[in-house]
């Protein structure tokens, strides 16, 4: 079995609006940001993740397939 050869990457950015939430950790704002993550690779496969948001999140894809 061959290892997939990444060809492509792509994070989208996701800001919303939700109620404010008390959990353990405390009380977050009303507000949200979120990463999409999308991989392609060489047969056309695609896969999708998430992780919380800000820019060093978001850049981080980046930096890696440089």
């Amino acid at each position: 079995m061959t290892m997939p050869v990444i060809t492509g990457t792509r994070v989208v950015p996701v800001a919303g609006r939700e109620s404010i939430l008390l959990n353990p950790g405390g009380v977050h704002g009303p507000y949200f940001t979120w990463n999409l993550g999308l991989l392609t690779d060489a047969s056309g496969g695609t896969g999708e993740g998430t992780a919380p948001g800000g820019e060093d999140t978001r850049r981080t894809p980046e930096d890696a397939a440089r």
